[in-house]
């Protein structure tokens, strides 16, 4: 019997060994590297949480945020100035002794030159004391929120009454129950400046309405129209992240 076909297998058999065991690596190097899920979160789909961290976060003492203790140095005690000492007045001239003459004779008697005035004394004012340092102004609270309302009106389409309810409940937070807000509507920068902002302040106001019917006290809203003079994305004008509705912290 002939030896050959135990031989070509056992040849077969050595070649495809190191191709089963590379085929693995091949396949780990090759397959795509997983994304990155996004770590900002959109402004469509903020939760109660994010927005109740950003209007009031944690630790930060409501009301008093802007305000910091700065200290006064007192004015220096005033220097008592010198007087000058007067000098004594002249004293009166002796009398001059009778002398027996046989015509009258004219007698001048010498008169004391009147006493200098002393110069003034220059009178240097104390150095003022350092002036206090204002507090450096801190950013407000707020975040952006987009809004979608109907082409050319205010009114708020379905899709976006989620977020509006979430804010709802992030106003009634103990947390954020003692703070005020103003609502400002932003547009792009499509048509004219007063077309806008009469529209963007027709927005804010609806948002506070519909606000105040899920239960926020009117009170502490108030609307503002800001139309495209706050863009969030300059560089592209009619861009739609222009469009949204700021929420902002106003005490």
């Amino acid at each position: 019997m002939s030896n050959r076909p135990p031989i070509a297998l056992a040849c077969l058999i050595g070649i495809a060994s190191p191709l089963l065991a590379i085929g693995p690596v091949l396949a780990q190097t090759t397959a795509a590297p997983a994304t990155p899920a996004s770590a900002t979160p959109n402004r469509e789909s903020l939760s109660v949480d994010q927005m109740l961290e950003q209007l009031a976060p944690t630790g930060r003492t409501r009301g008093m945020r802007n305000l910091v203790p700065v200290q006064v140095q007192p004015p220096p005690a005033a220097t008592p100035l010198a007087v000058p000492a007067q000098p004594a007045p002249p004293s009166p001239p002796a009398a001059l002794p009778a002398v027996p003459v046989a015509a009258p004779v004219h007698t001048v008697v010498p008169v004391a030159a009147p006493a200098a005035t002393p110069a003034p004394v220059p009178v240097t004012a104390p150095a003022p004391g350092p002036s206090p340092i204002a507090a450096p102004a801190e950013a407000p609270l707020k975040i952006d929120l987009t809004i979608y309302f109907d082409l050319g009106s205010d009114r708020i389409q379905d899709r976006s009454r989620p977020l509006l309810d979430r804010l709802a409940m992030v106003m009634q937070h103990e947390r954020a129950r003692d703070l005020r807000f103003r609502i400002e509507g932003h547009t792009d920068a499509k048509g004219s400046a007063l077309a806008n902002e009469l529209l963007s302040r027709r927005r804010a106001e609806t948002v506070v309405r519909y606000l105040g019917s899920r239960g926020v006290d009117a009170a502490r809203l108030a609307a503002e129209g800001k139309g495209f003079r706050e863009l969030s994305d300059p560089a592209n004008p009619l861009s739609e992240q222009n469009r949204r509705v700021s929420v902002v912290v106003v005490n």
